[in-house]
């Protein structure tokens, strides 16, 4: 009677509070992958969006001087953003703040499991210890 079937052991593993780190970790470690392949084809995209988009702001920025009349006061919302170092663009939007949430919640799973796996196998040295002896009090001397 001590013995479980093996579906019952997978479904009480499961179903535990951490029973789902299995699949969290599984899932989070596909999408990191799909992230980063996906990412050259998605920069070279955002790169030509991005560039649509500073097109039609300079054009916003020509059209508002001209109504102004010519002052030489720039609206903040079309200042140009500064060039990086090798001199491309930075985009707007990019896929690292993505990539690093969803390493974080990999990594955290996985010390999950691996916090899981260490209580398993300290288990049977407490379990192994005499019942009786378990609950005394120590005795004072």
């Amino acid at each position: 009677m001590d013995a479980l079937p093996d579906s019952d052991r997978t479904k009480q593993s499961a179903s535990g509070p951490l029973g789902g780190l299995h699949f969290l970790l599984i899932f989070s470690a596909f999408g990191l992958l799909a992230l980063v392949l996906m990412g050259p084809k998605y920069q070279k995209r955002q790169e030509d969006l991005e560039q649509q988009y500073s097109g039609i702001r300079q054009i916003q920025q020509q059209e508002q001087q001209r109504r102004v009349g010519r002052s030489e006061a720039v609206d903040p919302r079309f200042e140009q953003p500064t060039p990086a170092s090798d001199g491309k663009q930075t985009l707007l939007i990019s896929l690292r703040p993505l990539m690093l949430t969803v390493a974080v919640v990999m990594l955290l799973a996985w010390a999950g499991l691996q916090w899981r796996r260490m209580q398993r196998t300290n288990a049977p040295a407490i379990a192994s210890t005499d019942p009786s002896t378990a609950h005394r009090e120590p005795t004072q001397p």
